[in-house]
């Protein structure tokens, strides 16, 4: 384009925001700035000794108290420097040092004006900040606890140079317990800076980083003195243990220097279901990136937080960020009705931004596009002048299939607005005869009111319903009626049009004729797609007045992404208000999934039995699962292997998708690679490829909705699954031939694993009869490729572990599954392996600290942690297959069990090697020497296993 074409009118797309300044500039301090002299308030005594009786007083009837009410104490000095006289702070300083006053005990004295005048006087205005250093000292302060002592630290802050006040209280606590009195120190002057810092560089010269937490007291101590180098070394460890995310960590990563370190730190983030993000959060970022990393704020910083009571008001504070990335970003909460209205009044605003993101929004060619454009109609729609504004961004903007797009959709001519249908929908006169009975069905009256539609539902907003190899949509009418008639179907007691009795059955049945009807008539994808929908809205609103029947009609269609959003609900944390009445859907819920009775709802249904925060759910979900499990005449090993989904995988790994024009084929390959192939062309896809413009747009976007419900769940359970055939390894567990083809060969993930392991035939004393790798057709074939029939009657199958084998077995096994490209899903025949003839110089050197984590997945892997007192944990024992007796690892140190029966690391422990022993205390290896008469009762099997998991443990501590 030259000069001359260029158009005269520029619409420029600036971004902004309506933060006030000075709150930015506030938050980014964390701390009122010295103010001037004239600022301090001269010290009013009577006022003072009556704040600290006050403060020793319930508020409600002024009854003693046996603690002080920190928040009248402090007055309006909490978090400003300066205002504080040397009269207030001696005052307040000698009351907060001696014990008695913070903290006291059921019996003492109340608290009255002359107590409080005879504890007064422990330092005095006029004394040199040594005295108060010296009456913490002499009072014990950092060796007793009674009540909030590190109020102090705000005194010290008052009277003592601030690096002098930082180093004496470095000298006299861990940094554990320092964090606390480094944040009511606050943050230092900016003259002290450098000091601080220096300080801060001692303390962190001596800690251990393997001893600690990055907890919100350590953040909030780097967030009050930011020293990179700790900062920096806590997140790096804290993303790479996948730990989640608080509040206080977010806002100690926005001091670091570096804001690309900061990005890549922050990319990481996984916040706890019930911690909420806090303005402040939205706020500090803002202040930190500026209008940089939008993606951060709305992908991690907020959207992983669920409760939607809250949810609104944080993002009505991010809205105050006017730019077009966030436009774009804000498509994926419009699933959600509370959030919806939000969502639309910033996209509709009409400024450029708003515009700009909707036109970036029109570069998918998925439902990302339609939105938007529908988002477009409406602000066309009440003002014309905006089909102009589009047409001019996109021209100057963007690529010139958008400034096409722009011109179909709203204008006729250059000049002519005339805003195009956005659908076109199946005319009355073609309806079928179920088509118009459902569009007569009428939602249960409310008792004196009209309709008994929920306000939530609005069926013009809800996806569409279409009919195979039909591009017209289903009228919105049919779609009402058939919730409707959901509804009805649900309360089967319910009065219908007067109707009772032997009429009221009948009209019910043909209620549920059609429904079903229309279930099984129109395309899979978006029946689904409308029954997801009316879910979330469902579920945004926290009602539970429609719950029932909404969760009762995702019932009856069960596919898999259904199943997914019936799980999503069980687990969702809620506000403690609402957690009561949800406690009554979820169970409902549970029981859905038991009936669907597919491998997806069998798979959630372990999940909930195992995880649930809520107790009660939990408990509940155990009962259904275990009724389940007795009804089908499962125990709980067969359950786990049922419980496996396929994700309508065929047995092979593969599953079929329909363009339209070309269908699509995943596969599953290697050790759980996914691939695509065009079935006619048979060219490889290593991702999900984009739409041709010969594609059908629904079915693709059908068929991509499809993968995207499954991509993720599917790669999980892969390795998921990985880490339980390990598991089954280690415990030996066999299966009944016709079990092992039913629920291991036939399955699409199971069969895929099983076919790229090396398994066994036993008899009944669990002696080995055969070694087989299992074929594509479900047979068994041995090292010459002969086919081996296990007896049914006789014999079982287990995989088989390598140290088992000879050399001369394994080095041929190994050969032959490389011949045959395999890649095993975990490493069965290339386990390190320990010998007992190799025992002495394999115990040479088992010193050193252990690794928590590598004994918890331990425990996940087969070994059983041995409870001590008090929930602790200082022994694993691990009982091998070959019925040899158990041996035992134990700990110099311990982890611990929490009230639900987890394991976790114990909160003040270093984890060392103790002995190994056979069960019973029989010490077979400690202090660096075998005990020969124990040693050799142990199985080499046994032995090999605990030596793989203390070194594993010894080497991952080291690194």
């Amino acid at each position: 384009m030259t000069q001359a074409e260029i158009p005269e009118e520029i619409i420029r797309v600036e971004r902004s925001h309506s933060f006030d300044p000075r709150e930015l500039e506030r938050l980014q301090q964390r701390w009122v700035p010295w103010p001037r002299e004239d600022k301090v308030k001269p010290f009013d005594e009577a006022e003072a000794v009556a704040r600290a009786v006050k403060s020793r007083h319930y508020e409600y009837d002024n009854s003693p108290s046996y603690w002080a009410d920190m928040s009248v104490v402090r007055g309006e000095w909490s978090y400003t420097d300066g205002l504080l006289s040397r009269e207030e702070t001696a005052f307040w300083f000698s009351l907060c040092v001696a014990k008695g006053f913070i903290y006291g005990n059921y019996d003492d004295p109340e608290v009255t004006p002359k107590w409080v005048r005879e504890r007064m006087s422990v330092v005095s205005a006029s004394d040199d900040y040594k005295a108060y250093f010296q009456a913490m000292t002499d009072n014990d302060v950092f060796d007793d606890y009674y009540g909030y002592q590190q109020i102090l630290a705000r005194f010290l802050r008052e009277v003592a140079p601030y690096d002098e006040a930082l180093r004496f209280l470095a000298d006299h606590m861990e940094v554990s317990v320092l964090s606390g009195w480094i944040t009511e120190l606050g943050p230092p002057p900016q003259e002290m800076q450098e000091k601080a810092l220096a300080v801060m560089q001692e303390i962190f010269a001596k800690v251990d980083y393997d001893a600690i937490w990055l907890g919100s007291n350590i953040a909030k101590m780097l967030t009050t003195i930011p020293y990179q180098p700790a900062i920096e070394e806590l997140l790096t460890r804290h993303t790479a243990q996948k730990r989640d995310w608080d509040s206080e960590t977010i806002l100690m990563t926005f001091q670091l220097e570096d804001r690309e370190q900061a990005r890549e730190f922050l990319s990481h983030v996984k916040r706890w279901g019930y911690h909420r993000p806090t303005d402040e959060e939205v706020m500090r970022f803002f202040g930190y990136f500026g209008f940089e990393s939008p993606e951060l704020l709305f992908k991690k910083i907020i959207w992983h937080y669920r409760k939607k009571s809250d949810f609104a008001g944080v993002l009505k504070t991010a809205l105050k960020i006017k730019s077009p990335e966030i436009a774009v970003l804000l498509y994926d909460y419009i699933r959600n009705s509370q959030i919806k209205p939000i969502v639309e009044e910033y996209v509709l605003s009409g400024e450029p931004h708003a515009l700009e993101g909707l036109l970036q929004l029109t570069h998918s060619r998925s439902k990302k596009r339609e939105w938007a454009l529908q988002m477009m109609r409406q602000l066309v729609g009440e003002d014309e002048q905006v089909a102009h504004t589009l047409k001019l961004m996109a021209e100057q903007h963007h690529p010139g299939r958008i400034a096409t797009l722009i011109e179909e959709q709203f204008f006729a001519s250059p000049d002519e607005i005339s805003v195009r249908a956005g659908m076109e929908y199946i005319p009355e006169a073609e309806l079928t005869d179920w088509m118009q009975r459902l569009m007569q069905v009428r939602w249960p009256a409310k008792r004196g009111q009209g309709s008994g539609r929920p306000e939530w539902l609005r069926p013009e907003s809800l996806p569409t319903l279409y009919l195979p190899d039909d591009e017209r949509a289903l009228p919105f009418e049919v779609t009402d009626g058939f919730l409707a008639a959901a509804r009805h179907l649900w309360d089967s007691s319910a009065p219908r049009e007067g109707l009772a009795g032997k009429a009221l059955k009948e009209a019910h049945a043909a209620l549920e004729h059609d429904v079903h009807t229309l279930l099984d008539a129109v395309r899979p994808g978006s029946s689904e797609h409308l029954i997801i929908e009316v879910m979330r809205v469902w579920d945004a609103t926290q009602d539970p007045t429609h719950g029932e029947w909404v969760l009762a009609l995702a019932g009856e269609r069960g596919g898999v992404a259904v199943t997914a959003s019936i799980d999503h609900y069980v687990r969702e944390a809620r506000d403690w208000t609402a957690r009561r009445t949800h406690q009554d859907e979820a169970k409902h819920a549970i029981r859905i999934l038991a009936e669907l009775d597919s491998p997806e709802a069998r798979h959630d249904l372990l999940w909930q039995s195992q995880h649930l925060q809520d107790f009660g759910l939990r408990t509940y979900a155990k009962t259904i699962l275990e009724a389940y499990k007795k009804e089908h005449e499962l125990d709980d090993a067969e359950f786990e292997d049922a419980a496996v989904p396929t994700f309508d995988l065929e047995r092979g790994g593969t599953r079929l998708f329909d363009f339209g024009t070309r269908q699509l084929k995943l596969m599953v390959r290697g050790r759980h690679d996914i691939g695509f192939m065009d079935v006619e062309s048979k060219k490889v896809f290593a991702r999900f490829p984009p739409q041709r413009k010969s594609d059908d747009a629904d079915k693709y976007a059908s068929a991509r909705d499809q993968y995207m419900h499954i991509s993720e769940p599917l790669r999980l359970v892969f390795d998921e699954q990985n880490s339980r055939m390990e598991k089954l390894m280690l415990t030996g567990r066999t299966w009944k031939p016709e079990r092992w083809t039913q629920l291991i060969g036939q399955h699409p993930i199971l069969g895929h694993l099983a076919r790229r392991l090396l398994w066994k035939i036993v008899d009944a004393d669990f002696k080995t009869q055969a070694l087989v790798l299992p074929d594509a057709s479900g047979s068994f074939m041995d090292l010459d490729f002969d086919e081996v029939s296990p007896d049914p009657d006789s014999q079982r199958i287990t995989l088989v572990h390598p140290i088992e084998l000879s050399s001369e077995q394994l080095s041929a096994w190994v050969e032959q599954l490389a011949d045959f490209e395999i890649i095993q899903p975990f490493d069965q025949l290339e386990r390190p392996l320990y010998l007992k003839a190799d025992a002495q110089a394999q115990t040479a050197d088992l010193s050193g600290y252990m690794d928590d984590r590598t004994l918890i997945e331990g425990v996940e892997m087969g070994w059983e942690a041995c409870k001590n007192r008090y929930r602790s944990v200082d022994k694993l024992r691990y009982s091998p297959p070959d019925q040899s007796e158990p041996i035992q690892v134990e700990l110099s140190g311990a982890l611990e069990t929490t009230s639900d029966g987890q394991l976790r690391k114990a909160a003040y422990s270093y984890i060392s090697l103790s002995c190994i022993s056979r069960e019973g205390d029989a010490n077979v290896w400690k202090d660096g020497k075998l005990v020969k008469k124990h040693f050799a009762k142990v199985s080499e099997l046994a032995w090999s296993e605990a030596i793989l998991l203390i070194k594993r443990a010894l080497a991952a501590k080291a690194s």
